[in-house]
């Protein structure tokens, strides 16, 4: 008899659930099997006679915790105790149907057993929830706490509410953190990585911002700043809580690149059909693949730093795959008897698709990796950065407004950058990484804007420096851990650890 157990069937979503099952299923997978197989061994029944007491003393361990979980919280307390009482009785079906070692029901022990793991299993979901729900109530306290800061008058009051809410932060990033590295989904990891990041960074910003508009009650720019942040924040724990309590799944284009397009390709080509009936559907669904990659590669070349020599092999190519695809389509034109033709010119065009994407992908590759070497050079925007602040302190707004100009397009240097390695990545949470980290700049410098325009009008209060200072410094990180990123991606294509779908993303640890 065979134990099938798919946890995927029951939407276990964290690895201790699926750890906690994975004992109790092969425990039993033995000691059915050993019995089966082997009933009239002595040494089998002996294992199996001091097994038994262990499986007993597993499932009774399993009931006990499930009744103390139960009877702690009131919503879950039925089912839970439900779930224990089927798993006792289930446990005890199952041994008393091996005890008869001569004579013993199969489908009475493939029925007992499945109950077996079904209820364990809904013990430990049952359990999973109170997790969620704790994690969801840890969040709902942080909102309450942004609430009260947006309503406070005085300095004293804010103290002591920001003490209150810091408190809470700590504990929301403690159980959070607990939660991004239990997840089983390597997406689903990385955008909650990717919040808890934004709340960190954003304790800071909150901190100065409700400082400066305190300070300056009048000031539309303090309030303005201080609701970006608060803004940001709040979209990060509504995250939080799709990802975790509702396990939605991130959006699947924020991670996707042309890499993976051409691993489509690959897989596709490699299942041609044999069957001529087949090659219609095959042939579209290999065309509109091509289409999509020479659309996405004309745009993602459009980069002015590109090597023109690299740039003009990567047109040649592309232009040669549109060629590859009239010729495809050209197989769709014929009529029923002529498909056998059609076939064998199919498999005539195949090798030199995929010889063409090979080129087409490493010419995409070397320039990708020439971009990110040159990173530094490419986005000056630490000097930049300076004369802002000093633009903003001598009260010069039209060298505050020249330097922002220069950041806006310091920065989208760096995103085209960016847009380059995501695409030469198939690593699915690496991709996810890099994009929330650019929607993070794209916010933060509307944000920085602002705090040096308030300095400017502001230029000798404390606040207001210490405000654009905080900004600076996020902005600052942020930078770097995108360059970071786009590095480790480029070097780990070397060795093929960013070709995994599965790998962690490298990102910042909240």
């Amino acid at each position: 008899m065979r134990m099938d157990w798919d946890s995927d069937s029951v939407n276990i979503k964290t690895c201790s659930v699926e750890k906690a099952l994975i004992p109790l299923i092969a425990q039993i997978s033995i000691i059915v099997n050993r019995n089966i197989k082997k009933v009239s061994d002595h040494t089998s029944r002996k294992i199996l006679d001091s097994a038994l007491p262990n499986l007993e003393l597993s499932v009774c361990k399993f009931s006990d915790i499930g009744h103390e979980i139960g009877n702690s919280d009131t919503d879950i307390r039925d089912e839970m105790l439900e779930a224990c009482d089927i798993a006792s009785r289930a446990c005890n079906k199952f041994v008393t149907e091996l005890i008869n070692h001569e004579n013993f029901n199969k489908s009475t022990l493939t029925e007992s057993s499945r109950m077996l793991l079904s209820s364990i299993t809904r013990i430990l979901l049952l359990a999973d929830r109170i997790a969620i729900k704790r994690l969801v109530n840890s969040i709902e306290k942080v909102d309450k706490r942004l609430l009260e800061l947006e309503n406070v008058k005085n300095f004293t009051e804010f103290v002591y509410k920001f003490s209150q809410f810091g408190s809470d932060m700590v504990e929301l990033a403690n159980i959070s953190g607990e939660r991004q590295n239990d997840l089983k989904d390597d997406l689903q990891r990385a955008e909650v990585c990717a919040s808890r990041s934004v709340l960190e960074k954003s304790t800071m910003m909150l901190l100065t911002t409700c400082k400066a508009c305190l300070r300056h009650p009048e000031s539309e720019l303090a309030n303005g700043n201080r609701k970006s942040v608060f803004k940001n924040m709040r979209q990060s724990m509504d995250i939080l809580k799709l990802i975790i309590r509702d396990n939605v799944a991130p959006n699947s284009n924020v991670s996707h690149g042309i890499t993976l397009d051409f691993l489509d390709v690959m897989d596709l080509i490699e299942k041609v059909p044999s069957n001529p009936s087949e090659a219609v559907q095959f042939i579209e669904q290999l065309s509109e693949a091509l289409d999509n990659i020479t659309i996405d590669m004309e745009s993602v070349i459009n980069v002015g730093q590109i090597n023109p020599t690299k740039k003009l092999n990567m047109k040649s190519y592309i232009n040669k795959t549109k060629e590859l695809d009239k010729n495809l389509r050209a197989c769709l034109k014929g009529k029923k008897d002529t498909i056998p033709n059609s076939m064998k010119h199919l498999k005539e065009i195949l090798p030199n698709i995929l010889t063409i994407l090979q080129d087409l992908k490493f010419e995409l590759t070397a320039a990708t990796k020439e971009q990110v070497v040159q990173l530094s050079k490419i986005f000056e925007y630490k000097n930049s950065l300076r004369q802002l602040k000093a633009a903003a302190l001598a009260e010069n707004n039209a060298s505050l407004d020249a330097e922002i100009k220069i950041l806006d397009t310091e920065f989208q240097k760096l995103q085209e950058v960016s847009n380059l390695v995501k695409n030469i990545c198939s690593n699915r949470p690496c991709i996810l990484t890099a994009s929330r980290l650019e929607e993070n700049l794209v916010n933060l410098l509307p944000q920085m804007r602002d705090a040096a325009k308030m300095l400017a009008a502001q230029p000798q209060s404390k606040i207001t420096q210490e405000n654009l200072e905080v900004f600076i410094d996020v902005f600052e990180t942020q930078v770097e851990e995108l360059c970071n990123l786009l590095r480790n991606i480029t070097e780990s294509i070397n060795n093929n650890s960013c070709g995994k779908s599965s790998s962690r993303p490298i990102s910042a640890e909240m």
